[in-house]
């Protein structure tokens, strides 16, 4: 596994920053309290993320917050938590070819994994299929944030193929609509037992707090601009 340093977290975070990336500390994977190598430091990460540049560029990691999540204001990170390989990859599968190569984060003991876009426009919310036995397919957007380096909390180092963010640019992540990203939901959630698609408010990706228009309305407004 990757022996994760405070320096080595410093300059990743840095050079995130420089490819177009909003970089978030997030606690390591042995911490203490809820939902430990997911929880973002601070509660205000949010804002500190937005900042030019983000807080935690312009400051040292710590030692207790080693993990590196992104931002997914902009973005679309289309998240597979699906635990039966066959029907993951076959999510995975649907999704690069409907909207193309892209860099995909991965961890070698799960078959869940993370699809990195671009939105086309604007900052998009979460939208989410879910279905039973706890698997949904989700597609974070503006407030929340996903854990993209260090260590899951399974002990799985995580990984990116073919290219991690900061090695390869924001700008040249493939852009995806909100008309197909309902598409591609509609189309998966049948193969989870899921309902159309929706949101939710869990603390999953830890979503910041603040007020959302209903999704589904705003991809349909979306999709009617010319």
């Amino acid at each position: 596994m990757t022996t994760l340093s405070v320096e080595a977290v410093g300059a990743l975070r840095i050079q995130l920053f420089e490819s177009g990336f909003r970089p978030v500390p997030i606690m390591n994977f042995d911490a203490s309290g809820p939902s430990p190598g997911k929880r973002p430091l601070g509660e205000g990460w949010r804002q500190a993320a937005l900042k030019d540049p983000p807080f935690c560029v312009v400051n040292p990691a710590v030692a207790f917050a080693l993990n590196t999540g992104i931002l997914c204001d902009g973005f679309r990170a289309i998240d597979v938590d699906v635990d039966d390989p066959a029907t993951a990859n076959r999510i995975r599968a649907m999704a690069v070819d409907r909207f193309g190569e892209t860099s995909i984060r991965m961890r070698r003991n799960s078959p869940r994994c993370l699809l990195l876009y671009r939105a086309a426009s604007g900052q998009p919310p979460k939208l989410v299929v879910a279905g039973a036995d706890r698997q949904k397919v989700e597609v974070l957007g503006a407030g929340q944030q996903f854990v993209a380096f260090g260590r899951h909390d399974s002990g799985a180092d995580l990984e990116w193929f073919p290219e991690a963010p900061g090695t390869i640019a924001a700008d040249s992540l493939p852009s995806i609509s909100e008309a197909d990203v309902l598409a591609f939901l509609a189309a998966v959630a049948p193969l989870i037992g899921a309902d159309a698609p929706g949101r939710v408010n869990g603390q999953d990706h830890f979503s910041a707090s603040e007020p959302q228009a209903e999704p589904l309305r705003v991809a349909a407004a979306v999709a009617s601009i010319p």
